[in-house]
């Protein structure tokens, strides 16, 4: 099944942190272009033409629309309720960042369905390595009380996916493998065994600091039927010891 996706990428000035800093809050709508439930993977633009080509992308948009198995909405009617609540889910993130510190970043994708009341059910993020469950509970919680125009024949389905980033050269996480966790996470394996009940389809994200200490962690899951396992294992590796990373903080997304 085909997908279209159109990039609007919004440039914020970190004005409560150092000047030279920039945090980079890009959107992605993904259109599912036919009259059939959206399905299949979601793949991502390219950032390096985002901003070249977003306004040519943002005309070409006003043509397309968002459909579901019985209803749709035009881009031109999702659009300016995200554009409109931007501000909060930003703060949902910079909330996460004065907490913890400026190494949290990575795409955040939204699943839910808009009723034919215009309003919000069965959201759930589908697809994330960001990394904090903090930021994902705080997007679902204000995405849930959004209300968009009626979908034209029946409830809608919408993918939407935010790049979350810091310009932070040099601070950036190293990107860990199995192959650097594989002996810690068979010491784990019957409490992520008790957190998934024999179901598959959740990611976890895992940051690691000095000493091998968990210090943040973020799960996306297939369906909103596994938050409930996917919360558990977020709970559950905060618990969990890595190796040591050195003096780079250290980042890994495990799949169950």
């Amino acid at each position: 099944m085909s997908r279209q996706e159109v990039r609007i990428q919004l440039l914020r000035s970190n004005a409560m942190r150092k000047p030279n800093k920039k945090l980079y809050v890009s959107s992605v709508i993904l259109f599912c272009m036919t009259a059939v439930a959206c399905g299949g993977g979601t793949g991502h633009a390219q950032p390096e033409h985002a901003s070249e080509e977003s306004v040519h992308e943002e005309k070409a948009a006003d043509t397309m629309t968002i459909e579901g198995s019985r209803g749709s909405l035009g881009w031109d009617e999702v659009k300016p309720v995200f554009e409109e609540n931007m501000n909060s889910l930003f703060r949902c993130y910079e909330n996460v960042l004065d907490d913890i510190g400026e190494f949290v970043s990575g795409t955040v994708e939204l699943d839910f369905k808009v009723r034919t009341d215009g309003s919000v059910r069965d959201a759930f993020v589908s697809s994330s390595n960001l990394g904090s469950q903090r930021v994902h509970a705080c997007l679902l919680h204000k995405l849930e009380r959004f209300t968009f125009p009626e979908p034209h024949g029946g409830e809608a389905e919408v993918t939407y996916a935010l790049d979350l980033e810091l310009d932070m050269a040099g601070m950036d996480p190293e990107e860990w493998t199995m192959n650097e966790v594989a002996e810690h996470i068979g010491q784990v394996h019957e409490e992520i065994e008790n957190c998934m009940e024999g179901r598959r389809g959740v990611s976890l994200t895992i940051y690691i600091d000095m000493g091998g200490r968990v210090i943040e962690t973020g799960a996306a899951s297939d369906s909103p039927d596994l938050l409930e396992p996917a919360e558990c294992l977020c709970k559950a590796a905060m618990m969990w010891t890595f190796p040591d990373p050195g003096q780079k903080m250290a980042k890994i997304t495990l799949e169950f």
